[in-house]
């Protein structure tokens, strides 16, 4: 009886899979599985409304949908499972992700995929971040910025370093320094720049002129503890600062992670050609201020000798310098002695013509670097930024800006890619910006230029 059960129980399993397997032709009829679409790449990757662009990926069905940040792309053609064209739809500047979805629901993500940038023909304005300032010099953006939306600026006679926060001027400096500076001069707190390893270290650095009978410069690193500058640590000392004007003071730190440093000629030609004195270099040093041993006049059989420290020479005062997001390139603004105010490309070893024979601007002169632009009417160019960001039009990309004193424009050059080449033919003036004498321009993080004049914050937008 026991094997006949178990006959019995076989002979009713293979009848209900007979059955089953009879039922095959209605199970083909049965809806497929939702898919899950893969998005691999959208060409192009910037632009503005009305740009056609094709999507590139995986299991793309009929009647999918596209969203370009918030806004659905409509019309969009089904190329094949593994492409989709659309044009852009309208848009705000900025980041946007590329969503793809299928009729099941299911769907696939381009985080960031496509850049909105906006066109061309629109008008520039200078919106004022705070007014009312006491002599902004340097200004820098505090690498937690996207978290704490701080900005940190020097004030020149004060000694101040003060943050804005959230728009607002925090009560209590960050630091102050005890300075040499009188109404008029160019002496007292100038450059700022953070650590490129703040997140780890919060090391923010100062340049400042020092009292005293014979008057000083300062490198100097403090530490952000609750925007409040602890534990000072000096870098360099006691840079002769012997004149009220030509006294560089700029600060900032190379691709290579090491600090770059201006001094101006102390008002002394002849010292920019010397080896014996530091005033008239650009100095490179690392972040405890040693110089390098890949310095192009280092000599280890002198230590402490000056030219330890030297990455060129022959300059007059750069006000400003910044290095090119995209190549590199180290630019700084110098300003002629009533003619011939210089934007130079700095390079290891070279000299850029500034001596006791008094001549800036094309020299044309062997062993001398010349300038790859100048005003023959002097501007006293200051500030030098560069954009990379997404609230200019496209064009705008790796372009050079530079600001003036004396008449307080904003001066653009387009420098085109691939190579960015300078070429002083496309220099325009961008903007003439209210409030005094431009100071510094600085690319902020969320892609406005920013511009500081002797008395306020102005943040360049464009519409």
């Amino acid at each position: 009886m026991k094997k006949r059960a178990i006959g019995w129980v076989a002979i009713v399993s293979a009848m209900v899979v007979w059955v089953g397997c009879s039922g095959g032709s209605s199970s083909s009829k049965k809806p497929s599985a939702p898919t899950t679409p893969t998005i691999q790449s959208i060409t192009p990757v910037t632009g503005f409304g009305g740009v056609f662009a094709t999507i590139i990926g995986t299991n793309f069905e009929a009647g999918a949908t596209v969203l370009i940040g918030p806004s659905a792309a409509s019309p969009i053609t089904l190329i094949s499972v593994t492409e989709i064209s659309l044009t852009i739809p309208p848009g705000s500047p900025g980041p946007a992700d590329v969503v793809v979805t299928n009729p099941g629901g299911l769907s696939a993500t381009l985080p960031g995929g496509f850049t909105y940038y906006p066109p061309s023909g629109g008008t520039f304005s200078a919106v004022p971040v705070l007014i009312g300032l006491n002599f902004p010099v340097s200004m820098a953006f505090a690498p937690d910025w996207a978290t704490t939306d701080r900005i940190f600026f020097t004030e020149r006679a004060t000694g101040s370093v003060r943050i804005i926060q959230g728009g607002a001027l925090l009560p209590q400096p960050f630091v102050t320094v005890t300075v040499q500076s009188t109404p008029g001069n160019e002496r007292g707190l100038l450059g700022i720049t953070f650590d490129p390893d703040y997140s780890s270290n919060s090391y923010v650095y100062i340049f400042y002129d020092l009292p005293g009978g014979s008057v000083t410069q300062r490198v100097e690193r403090w530490e952000d503890v609750g925007n409040t500058g602890m534990n000072p640590f000096t870098l360099i000392d006691n840079l002769p600062s012997n004149a009220w004007n030509h006294n560089g003071g700029n600060l900032a730190f190379g691709p290579d992670g090491m600090l770059y440093v201006t001094l101006g000629e102390d008002a002394v030609p002849s010292q920019s050609s010397s080896f014996t004195v530091y005033p008239g270099k650009m100095l490179r040093m690392d972040r405890d201020g040693n110089p390098l041993t890949d310095n192009p006049w280092y000599d280890a059989a002198m230590p402490g000798s000056p030219q330890n420290h030297f990455f060129a020479m022959g300059l007059r005062n750069s006000f400003d310098m910044a290095f090119h997001p995209l190549t590199g390139e180290l630019y700084a603004s110098e300003n002629g002695p009533g003619v011939n105010d210089e934007l130079n490309v700095i390079r290891s070893g070279d000299h850029y013509g500034w001596d006791g024979a008094r001549q800036s601007g094309p020299r044309s002169t062997p062993g001398f670097v010349d300038p790859v632009d100048w005003w023959p009417s002097t501007v006293a160019v200051t500030g030098v930024a560069f954009n990379v960001g997404y609230r200019y039009p496209e064009s705008f990309v790796g372009d050079i800006f530079v600001g003036a004193w004396n008449n307080s424009v904003v001066y653009r050059t387009d420098l085109a890619p691939p190579n960015y080449t300078y070429d002083r033919s496309n220099r325009v003036s961008m903007i003439t910006v209210p409030g005094g004498g431009i100071t510094d321009v600085v690319a902020g993080p969320d892609g406005f230029l920013y511009v500081s004049t002797s008395s306020a914050i102005y943040r360049i937008e464009y519409n």
